[in-house]
């Protein structure tokens, strides 16, 4: 696991979580994980969208923001520029991954993998977990 060098990688894409995501859209986030979302190229999975529009959706159900505030974040979401990317050939790596990451886990971290970027999360397990298979910044 690292701490990004900022200043010295300003241009290298990451691949994002829903928890990296939802803590900069609902206000959470930090300056550096603001920051790293305006001024990289970012990838993920295409579950992220599910993922995204069910934290938001648990959040409002819940209280903890208002429907207009999750609604609102879901449409600075679709603003968002991010490659999305299919299973494909990650499916086996997926599966490969299975006794040490969930599924739905293992497509950020193989992902990462494929393209030999770092992930970048704001789930502690996931990074811990991860560290084993690719660069991680959380």
């Amino acid at each position: 696991m690292s701490d990004l060098d900022l200043a010295g990688s300003s241009s290298a894409a990451l691949v994002v979580d829903c928890s990296v995501i939802i803590d900069a859209l609902i206000g959470d986030a930090d300056v550096r994980s603001r920051a790293l979302l305006g001024e990289r190229p970012l990838a993920a999975p295409a579950l992220l969208d599910y993922e995204v529009m069910s934290a938001l959706r648990r959040l409002a159900v819940s209280g903890a923001i208002g429907v207009s505030d999750a609604t609102e974040a879901l449409g600075l979401f679709g603003e968002m520029e991010i490659d999305r990317h299919a299973p494909g050939l990650m499916r086996a790596r997926i599966w490969a991954m299975r006794h040490t990451i969930t599924t739905y886990d293992a497509a950020y971290v193989s992902l990462a993998e494929a393209l030999g970027i770092a992930l970048f999360t704001a789930d502690e397990r996931l990074a811990k977990a991860a560290a084993a298979y690719c660069e991680v910044v959380w």
